[in-house]
């Protein structure tokens, strides 16, 4: 959802007609790329082709901006004695009127819209989250009689706005220039200005809750979880004229797939667009539209799935690809677990022998994690029995198996062998890299709602 002065103007005109009971606006009164946009954020609808009106949201969504206006840019002040509760409000302030906006002032956006559903959670804005949140009104510094404290919180019309935007759908519609636009996108995170769409697509997509920006002031842009759905669909489907993808589109792929062997009316279309393949199976292009029509429908995961690898998983994942090396000129050495228990042996003897060598008697000074087991390795007379005691193979294959960047599988021997997925390739490939929480939180939040880093 996205609001500037255009889409403002807009939507107050169409109210005034709605109050006058004067004819419906036409799209070309208040501009037609103005109109689809709001169409796109579910706050507009066309009665007919030449027809707007409001939808619910758009019209409560509009009371809220003229809420704003009629309080105006002039702070205000509650005293002790006017609070209902603890809390007051010490200074406050609404919107000016919308025709002295400034052209490039965004009222409302995915970077708005995060700032007000952390300070929702937090009952507080955060400091970087108060100016542009005091800015719009939508928040005001409050004082609690009893802690005598004072901080910034959410007004009445912030707390609304924030409900207006969970409770609206909007309407995703994409045609096929609007999808050739998506493919030239990078899927983020990006900065905004490394974006190359025009400002009616930004807006088309930002109402279609397909990208998000970064808070406080939107210099990163990302695709969310939705858009990064209908994203990796349109790669590979989604070529044709007209509208390509639409959420009556993505409707007749779920009843398709529900029952394939019935009649369905919408399967050559489904063919055509490449969801769906001459034999009836799912192409990977109408894969990702169903899981785009679970995220319309689901809204995103509220977890974030992130995996952790380890220097010993690192170690395990160079083992069997060590092993497999071996096997192009010698069937035999397939990486079985007791191969690569042997390997892995002989790795950490080595290891641990050059450890030695380094730090001599010196084991205070050798890493904390190597000293009890390098100790250890000091006094074993079996050096096969003292990796079982002081390493979990089994529990390393496993985790590393949940993480698809293994398999187990059957060679022709019936034996279970062990070989890297293309995951595990390109871990591999990666090294043991250290990468920090800031960097995994910075793609990994993008799966989500309307989060940017």
């Amino acid at each position: 959802m996205v609001i500037t002065k255009l889409h403002a103007v807009a939507l107050e005109k169409l109210l005034q007609a709605e109050d006058e009971a004067r004819t419906p606006i036409q799209p070309a009164e208040v501009g037609e790329e103005v109109a689809r946009e709001l169409e796109a954020m579910g706050l507009v609808r066309f009665e007919t082709p030449v027809c707007l009106a409001l939808t619910y949201k758009g019209r409560e969504l509009t009371q809220v901006l003229r809420e704003l206006v009629a309080l105006g840019p002039t702070p205000y002040a509650q005293s002790e004695d006017e609070a209902k509760d603890d809390v007051y409000i010490v200074q406050g302030h609404g919107l000016p009127p919308i025709s002295d906006w400034d052209d490039a002032f965004r009222f409302l956006g995915s970077e708005v819209i995060a700032m007000l559903d952390a300070a929702r959670r937090a009952h507080q804005a955060a400091e970087h989250s108060e100016e542009p949140l005091l800015e719009r009104g939508l928040a005001a510094r409050v004082r609690h009689r009893k802690k005598h404290k004072d901080y910034v919180a959410l007004t009445e019309q912030g707390l609304r706005i924030l409900e207006i935007y969970e409770t609206t759908h909007p309407r995703l519609e994409i045609n096929y220039t609007l999808a050739d636009a998506i493919r030239a996108l990078p899927m983020g995170p990006t900065p905004a200005s490394n974006f190359p769409a025009t400002q009616h697509d930004r807006y088309l997509l930002e109402g279609m809750r397909l990208i998000s920006y970064s808070v406080p002031h939107g210099g990163i842009c990302s695709f969310t979880a939705l858009g990064q759905a209908v994203k990796q669909a349109l790669e590979t489907g989604g070529f044709g004229e007209g509208d390509v993808l639409t959420e009556d589109i993505l409707a007749a792929l779920a009843n398709y797939t529900r029952d394939p062997k019935a009649d369905h009316p919408s399967l050559s279309m489904l063919q055509a667009l490449g969801y769906v393949g001459a034999d009836g199976d799912l192409l990977p292009a109408g894969e990702w539209a169903l899981e785009a029509y679970r995220l319309l429908h689901e809204g995103a995961r509220s977890d974030v799935w992130t995996i952790a690898v380890h220097a010993e998983d690192i170690a395990v994942l160079r083992a069997i690809d060590a092993i497999w090396q071996k096997a192009t000129s010698n069937r035999e050495e397939a990486p079985t677990f007791e191969k690569l228990r042997t390997e892995m042996i002989d790795r950490k003897v080595r290891q641990y022998k050059a450890l030695l060598e380094k730090y001599g008697r010196k084991l205070n000074e050798m890493p904390h994690k190597y000293q009890q087991i390098a100790s250890k390795f000091q006094e074993a007379k079996n050096y096969a029995q003292w990796f079982d005691d002081n390493f979990d193979l089994r529990a390393v294959l496993h985790s590393l198996e949940s993480f698809q960047l293994i398999e187990s599988i059957e060679d022709r021997k019936g034996r279970e062998v062990f070989r890297l997925t293309e995951h595990g390739q390109r871990v591999l490939a990666d090294g043991a890299e250290q990468v920090s929480s800031t960097s995994v939180k910075s793609i990994t939040m993008t799966r989500k709602t309307f989060s940017s880093p």
